[in-house]
């Protein structure tokens, strides 16, 4: 896991003051774990973490960071898959200066200003995430994915990755399904730890069991020749709220793990709003469902009850192996922001604006939205190089839904937890070639197959489409509020007033009303939005006025 942080200035300010500066980030970082390192120089000063449990057999991932002393340069290389978050704020405590972390919570810790980004609820609602470089921190960004930060003599550059394996109208050599299971195979097997357990969650949806799958096969080579080690192995963990343990995903799952003889957990989840707390502290920001809850309590069930230190899952294998988008109800010639938002419009399915305080809707209105951000810009400008709405839609949700919403967030709750989240559909030479076969033209001669069935019957795997377990939780203790103080401290008449945020009386009727059985199951409803971002303001002590 990447844990960084750093203070850079265009002055020579004194090495002490740079040593008590990185004295306090490194008191919110430390709780993450590993062996702290620092480079501290007159004007300058880094910080980093590492962990020898985390090391992987075979590591070819290109470094994240160069810092190069003399020149007065700092290059930081986020990768394409939404991995290793970096958020900096610039031109703080003085222009020309770069701070910067792994967390938000480093840069707080220091005293950078705690505003909250009104633009940013917008943004959030619009498309079911905060998409980069934006936070909900005014001031305080995070590094795209796929993009490199460059400090040099105080001047901060964040520009595209140069390669070209992503971008509109160059789909890169596209691997046959049979270079791809191979390559598949590889990546699992380089992505093993060399000691110690490893967790397999699982039981989500078909690219989690594909991937699990893999790596199975690589632990049982790896036992034959006797290059294991003997602590080396891996538990299955799932998930299901509903704790009926019973359709056909989890008899697939229960027959996979006899066949393969590695142990189950079951984790069934508990709807309990306390537990948001953990979730919302890790994520440094809210949520619209109650997916990141059911996360949560996933990853941390899985630490406690397994004790490894590496998790191998199936993300970003969805979007990456199917077509997850629709766009049927759309014409061909829709404008494309309309398109995309409508198509993951199912993601919320609620409109938040109407509980907002008519300050706040105003305050949205009047701020700069994110699609004039020069990240968004290029995106949709590379996007609408594509042929059709089809590849223009699956080119946004590559460079946006699979970083920014499916695997930035899970990927900082496992780092809450010590654990080191990995996935070979997020590898740097597996997601460019997954990614060119879906932007790959129509027209062009290649296997149309749905490589998710190919690679399946190759492992001999049980069908297994459709037969996902839903991560999510349901929210029906959101409305016991007379038996919980931690919701009276988020939902009372003074603690809406006092963040600014909400309409007291439009939030006052929502608890009024009992709400569809389907949305308290499904954990999608205005109310875990309100009380996520209530909470997070608590937490990180912001409010609007």
């Amino acid at each position: 896991m990447a844990i960084l942080a750093g203070w850079i200035t265009g002055e020579q300010v004194p090495q002490e003051t740079i040593e008590q500066v990185l004295q306090v980030m490194s008191r919110a970082l430390q709780r993450l774990g590993g062996t702290e390192a620092r480079s501290v120089l007159p004007g300058a000063g880094i910080l980093s973490f590492a962990d020898s449990a985390y090391a992987m057999r075979q590591n070819d991932e290109p470094p994240l960071l160069d810092w190069i002393p003399e020149r007065r340069t700092l290059v930081y290389r986020r990768p394409r898959s939404g991995l290793h978050p970096l958020y900096y704020i610039e031109d703080w405590p003085a222009p020309g200066n770069l701070l910067f972390a792994s967390e938000i919570k480093a840069l707080l810790a220091v005293g950078v200003p705690r505003q909250l980004h009104v633009g940013a609820l917008a943004a959030w609602q619009r498309y079911g995430f905060l998409p980069a470089p934006w936070t909900f921190f005014k001031g305080i960004s995070v590094v795209p994915a796929g993009a490199h930060l460059r400090w040099q003599h105080t001047k901060l550059v964040v520009s595209p990755a140069s390669e070209n394996a992503l971008e509109a109208g160059e789909p890169g050599n596209i691997p046959d399904l049979t270079a791809l299971s191979e390559r598949l195979e590889e990546v699992c097997a380089g992505q093993l730890p060399t000691h110690g357990g490893v967790i397999g969650l699982t039981g989500m949806d078909s690219a989690s069991l594909l991937a699990l799958s893999y790596a199975h096969t690589q632990l049982e080579q790896s036992a034959s020749t006797g290059s294991t080690n003997p602590d080396t192995r891996m538990t299955l963990a799932s998930f299901d709220y509903r704790q009926r343990h019973t359709g056909e995903g989890w008899r697939a799952l229960r027959d996979l793990a006899s066949q393969w003889q590695h142990p189950l957990l079951e984790i069934t989840g508990l709807d309990q709003a306390e537990f948001w707390s953990a979730t919302i502290y890790g994520c440094e920001a809210p949520g619209l469902t109650t997916n990141l809850l059911a996360w949560h309590q996933l990853l941390h069930t899985s630490a406690l009850e397994i004790g490894a230190r590496v998790a191998l899952t199936g993300l970003g294998g969805a979007p990456l192996l199917a077509r997850t988008l629709t766009s049927q109800a759309l014409s061909p010639t829709s404008e494309l922001l309309a398109a995309y938002t409508e198509a993951i419009r199912a993601t919320q399915g609620y409109d938040l604006a109407p509980f907002f305080t008519p300050e706040l809707r105003q305050a949205i209105q009047g701020a700069s939205p994110w699609e004039e951000t020069l990240h968004a810009r290029r995106l949709f400008r590379q996007a609408e190089k594509l042929d059709n709405l089809e590849q223009r839609l699956a080119y946004l949700d590559i460079h946006l839904r699979l970083p920014d919403h499916l695997v930035t967030p899970v990927y900082r709750l496992a780092q809450q937890e010590r654990l080191a989240l990995r996935s070979p559909y997020l590898h740097q030479h597996i997601l460019p070639a997954l990614a060119s076969r879906r932007l790959a033209p129509q027209g062009r001669s290649i296997d149309r197959e749905t490589p998710i069935q190919w690679l399946a019957q190759q492992q001999s795997l049980p069908d297994i489409q459709g037969s996902a377990l839903p991560l999510h939780l349901p929210c029906a203790s959101l409305w016991q509020i007379s038996q919980s103080e931690f919701l009276q401290r988020l939902l009372s008449e003074e603690a809406l007033r006092a963040s600014g945020l909400f309409d007291v009386q439009a939030v006052q009727n929502l608890l009024s009303r009992p709400p569809a059985r389907r949305n308290l199951t499904s954990g999608q409803h205005p109310l875990v939005a309100i009380v996520t971002l209530q909470l997070f303001c608590q937490i990180f002590d912001l409010r609007f006025s």
